[in-house]
């Protein structure tokens, strides 16, 4: 008899913990806890995570932290060992170079050093926006990897926007035709455009993996034809030659109306 009431006691206990255990997991789900949250006083935007670089990049972000003294951008070639590194592991043995100038004024959504990539070999690296502080340790944000491509292969070669120039011919003197009617002006394309903040690559597609289809000197103009349906923020735009392609959000400045 009390071998009974023991089980049936053993059951009760562990049906009450069930819930217990339940409304525990389903808390973690619906609270995360996200220790890698971006802090909007220090951090780089652009050029992101898996992107690839060439040339006299313009690395952009933002630093206004109150006690700066002064910052920098860093990068560091990435190996193997380095990308397999467990948390907490030691680093000091990997160096460190730095890609711009140290700067002591407030920098918000904007340049913050340029990254001259021409005497680097290709293949993956690692940036660091390093902010020294009035007090205390210096405070960090990585972006990693980044991939310089200076020599593409010939299958993958970029596509380069050539600019003829025509010489000047001596003028010919015609003899002078009846004037004509005055054509109807053009009225200016009114629509949502985006300008290129930097010399930046149309693509296929709306990722770095698709083809090269054309591209955008810095300042350069086209018109929006549409946004990415997958939610990347790709605009979909129509370049002067006809040409209609993909570019990243971070390196255009929309203007017009998107809805």
């Amino acid at each position: 008899m009390k071998r009974i009431q023991l089980l049936i006691l053993l059951i009760f206990s562990a049906l009450l913990l069930i819930p217990a255990a339940q409304g525990q997991d389903e808390e973690s789900i619906i609270a995360p806890k996200d220790p890698d949250m971006v802090n909007p006083e220090a951090n780089i935007t652009f050029p992101p995570p898996v992107y690839v670089v060439r040339d006299s990049v313009d690395i952009r972000g933002t630093v206004s932290l109150a006690d700066m003294r002064n910052f920098f951008v860093e990068f560091r070639p990435l190996v193997l060992d380095m990308m397999n590194m467990e948390e907490g592991a030691d680093e000091t043995e990997s160096q460190w170079f730095p890609a711009s100038l140290p700067r002591i004024t407030a920098v918000t959504d904007d340049i913050l050093g340029t990254w001259n990539t021409v005497t680097l070999s290709d293949g993956l690296y690692e940036l660091r926006l390093r902010i020294e502080k009035a007090a205390g340790d210096p405070q960090f944000f990585r972006v990693s990897p980044i991939r310089i491509e200076n020599n593409p292969p010939p299958f993958a070669a970029v596509e380069q926007v050539v600019v003829v120039v025509e010489e000047a011919v001596a003028p010919v003197a015609e003899e002078p035709e009846p004037a004509a009617e005055p054509e109807p002006t053009e009225e200016p394309d009114t629509g949502p455009r985006v300008i290129a903040l930097v010399n930046a690559n149309v693509r296929a597609g709306d990722s770095i993996l698709y083809t090269i289809v054309g591209g955008l000197h810095e300042g350069d103009s086209a018109s929006i034809k549409g946004i990415s349906s997958f939610g990347t923020g790709w605009f979909y735009i129509e370049l002067d030659t006809g040409r209609s392609g993909f570019i990243h959000p971070n390196i255009v400045r929309p203007e017009g109306d998107l809805s």
